[in-house]
């Protein structure tokens, strides 16, 4: 669905937007396309002879968006239609690289636009300059987003109308409310309201898709049973509900309680409030529907807040025509201060943030903490330290990190540099100071390593049966003399030595962990291991207990990730001398 932003209808009698000589041309049989075409600056020039060429009896009329005698600068429209309110919108489904990351706009730490009406995110500036420019739709195709939207007896026909249906809930069906099908209401609406036909089916197309299933047109809303609104004429809002809800309140004010009549109605407002208005700034072309260029409040009175919309319409009406050699009218926006060329935006997606850096394993805080720029945050290590191990956390998986893992320290005082590349090949650095201080706590992660003793970050091993607690102590203080060791026994430990299950906690200046100790072959947790471990694992085999947490892996005895017989029967030879468990 796209969006609509709800225009205050507060007109002032405006100057003409189209110059006097344009007018006549327009208007009479007296163009000539030289000089028509001298009248466009030369980037515009070789793209519409190309469309001369297929489109030989065609009209194109350079037209310089006036107000007052002002002409329009290029960047006062750009900045107008680039405001927080999102009145430049983008699919949701669109690349993230099209899409606005102002701060208002996106959060780059936790990757989430902000959304509009809810599927749609607000466009980059750069994305809207695109869509913005008329020389990137110039042609044989996007011309049509230019064309008058009059009504033209001599072209538009209940054929074309029918190919712009063809494949929606439309097609050569009849519209409830009257005894026509959709197409023959739609050549009725167009004749009435001197408005293109083939723009109103392509509308309804764009609004609707293909499946009879919005709450706008299917009359079952829930408190708002009975009511259409097939141009979703003032549906707009911050969420769906918004969008459904205040569309079919405008069309219970107009009594739209048919599709006949919602269609005749909204063609009626389409013709009122732009193709054909009383006042002189008719905007009566798809590309000014969206692109308001008619001023007073440049692009304030846009009919549609999705970019894409005009270029997507005019795809529709180009099948239609089935006669290249009609007469079209083309009316072709010229800006002041036009840059050279508009290209879309990188299309991947922005981000090169991290959520957080590790240093050996423990965070050194979280990135939100830090200015926007280059990055800089300070750790001080234990001056023995011969290597870091730096790691991260991204935000999105698409960026690329360089400069991480071990990294050897050669002076007391080194900064290591992580370069963080988006998608779009932004660029990010995190400068890490690490600085080797006498007075600094090792990493948690560092003590267990440098004791000898085996970790996964969860649970700790390597530790032979009958280990005593106060040897474990002693290992980590010989490391660590600072840190402080508190072992807490499982219910089933009623010795001194450590036993599966017991939890040690180590605390290292301001970071504390604990891990869960695992002793391969005590599954019991009494700190040895004896028949009554061997039984434990053969019924966890057979599925008449089970095993949970470091006793589940304290019964693979053999390390290979599996618990099998061959660990009860390890465990059994163990018992009976024959075999030496490798903890």
């Amino acid at each position: 669905m796209k969006i609509y932003k709800k225009i205050a209808f507060i007109f002032v009698f405006m100057a003409s937007f189209l110059c006097l000589n344009y007018v006549k041309a327009a208007n009479t049989d007296d163009y000539n396309y030289e000089q028509e075409l001298a009248k466009f600056p030369s980037n515009y020039q070789e793209k519409i002879k190309k469309l001369h060429t297929k489109y030989k009896n065609a009209v194109f009329v350079s037209v310089v968006p006036t107000y007052k005698n002002m002409k329009l600068n290029w960047n006062v429209m750009l900045a107008n239609e680039y405001t927080t309110t999102g009145k430049s919108l983008i699919h949701s489904s669109q690349n993230d690289g099209y899409k606005s990351t102002d701060s208002w706009s996106y959060n780059f730490y936790t990757n989430k636009f902000e959304t509009f009406g809810g599927n749609w995110n607000a466009a980059k500036k750069e994305t809207i300059a695109y869509y913005m420019d008329p020389r990137n739709f110039l042609d044989e195709t996007h011309i049509f987003m230019f064309e008058s939207l009059n009504y033209n007896e001599s072209y538009h026909n209940i054929e074309g109308v029918k190919e712009i249906l063809k494949g929606t809930f439309m097609y050569e069906k009849k519209c409830d409310g009257s005894n026509k099908t959709y197409a023959e209401v739609i050549m009725e609406a167009g004749k009435k309201n001197n408005i293109s036909p083939y723009m109103l089916a392509s509308r309804l197309r764009q609004e609707q898709g293909v499946s009879l299933t919005s709450p706008l047109i299917t009359g079952k809303y829930h408190g708002y049973t009975n009511l259409y609104n097939y141009f979703n004429i003032k549906a707009s809002g911050k969420t769906t509900t918004d969008v459904i809800v205040n569309g079919l309140k405008y069309a219970s004010t107009k009594g739209w309680t048919t599709p006949y009549k919602s269609i005749m109605g909204g063609s009626e407002f389409l013709s009122n409030e732009y193709v054909n208005t009383k006042y002189e700034q008719d905007q009566n072309t798809l590309y000014l529907q969206k692109w308001d260029a008619t001023g007073p409040n440049w692009g304030n009175h846009q009919y549609m807040q999705n970019i894409m919309a005009a270029a997507s319409e005019a795809t529709s009406i180009a099948k239609s025509y089935k006669n290249v050699n009609l007469k079209y009218l083309f009316y072709i926006p010229v800006y002041m201060n036009m840059p050279a060329e508009s290209k879309l935006p990188n299309k991947g997606s922005p981000n090169n943030y991290l959520k957080n850096i590790t240093i050996n394993g423990a965070e050194i805080g979280s990135t939100q903490n830090y200015k926007d720029g280059v990055e800089q945050y300070n750790i001080n290590i234990n001056p023995t330290s011969t290597t870091v191990d730096v790691g991260y956390n991204k935000v999105v998986s698409s960026s690329k990190v360089e400069g991480a893992g071990i990294i050897n320290l050669t002076s007391n005082k080194q900064t290591v540099s992580l370069k963080v590349i988006a998608e779009n090949g932004n660029v990010k650095k995190y400068n890490i100071n690490i600085i080797r201080d006498a007075n600094a706590s090792l990493a948690v992660s560092e003590i267990i390593a440098a004791s000898g003793i085996k970790s996964d970050g969860t649970n700790i091993s390597g530790l032979e049966v009958g280990t005593s607690q106060q040897t474990l102590i002693e290992k980590i203080k010989k490391v660590s003399s600072s840190s402080v060791v508190k072992i807490e026994k499982n219910n089933n430990n009623k010795t001194n030595n450590l036993a599966t299950g017991d939890i040690v906690t180590i605390t290292s200046g301001k970071e504390t962990k604990k891990y869960n100790v695992v002793i391969y072959g005590d599954v019991n947790g009494d700190g040895k291991i004896l028949a009554t471990d061997y039984v434990k694992i053969k019924n966890h085999i057979m599925g008449t207990s089970s095993l949970t947490g470091a006793y589940k892996l304290s019964a693979d005895v053999n390390h290979d990730g599996k618990i099998f017989a061959t660990d009860y029967v390890f465990v059994k030879n163990y018992i009976m001398g024959s075999y030496k468990i490798s903890q």
